[in-house]
Order: structure tokens, then C-alpha cells, then sequence
């Protein structure tokens, strides 16, 4: 994170929104979170950064009792729709030097039939 800080606001504003950047300088830990996250819902959407989906299509917040939660917009909207998918499930967690995030598509492909809403790719 202190790379991508050291290039500049220019840079930040290309991967992280305003909102999640804040009103005062964020601290390098909780960048280092969202990005996790960012990176964690383009793999579980099957993509790659860079392959159909932009940095701010994936927003990264938190809910008042702190939990992490993720809206999609544009691409990775669609993609998840693709995937047959109603929702993406987050966990991260941040230390000293280190940001960790998992997501997971939640879908409905099998809703009705009593099987497990599992897809295989």
C-alpha cells in the first residue's frame, strides 16, 4: 500500500472511490483491507483486475457495527448475474503488515430444488 500511496492521489482515485478513501488520510492498514477485498470479489467472480471489470465497480464499505460489506456496479454486476449469483459474502481482517480477504458468491442456480446452489466451472 505504501507503494501505491507513494504514486500519488491520481493513483489511489483510480483504485479506490471517494468514499472509500475518506474525508482525512486513511491509514495504510485499512487501504490495504479494501483492496483485499477488491481482490478477493474479482477471483471469486472469476475475473481478474483488468479482465472486463474496473477498480470502482467493486465498492467496499462498512456497516455501522463494522462488518464489511460490498456493492457491485456495471461489469461486476453483470458478471454476477452471469454467475447466477444474488449476492457476494466478505470476511477480511488487517495486521501489522499484512490484509487478508475472502468472498464468496452466494447464487440461487439450484433454488427450489433442494440441491446446494454449487455451479462447476
Amino acid at each position: 500500500m505504501r507503494r501505491l500511496a507513494s504514486h500519488g492521489q491520481r493513483r489511489l482515485a483510480r483504485v479506490f472511490t471517494p468514499s472509500e478513501l475518506g474525508p482525512r488520510p486513511p491509514r495504510p492498514s485499512r487501504l490495504a483491507c479494501v483492496f483485499a477485498v477488491k481482490e478477493a470479489v474479482f477471483k471469486a467472480l472469476g475475473r481478474g483486475w483488468g479482465q472486463g471489470m474496473r477498480w470502482d465497480e467493486v465498492r467496499v464499505g462498512r456497516l455501522p457495527g463494522g462488518r464489511w460489506t460490498v456493492r457491485l456496479r456495471g461489469n461486476a454486476r453483470k458478471r454476477l448475474a452471469e454467475l447466477d449469483g444474488t449476492a457476494v459474502g466478505i470476511a477480511a481482517a488487517a495486521g501489522r503488515g499484512y490484509a487478508a480477504a475472502c468472498a464468496v458468491v452466494y447464487g440461487v442456480a439450484n433454488a427450489g430444488t433442494g440441491s446446494p446452489a454449487w455451479r462447476e466451472w
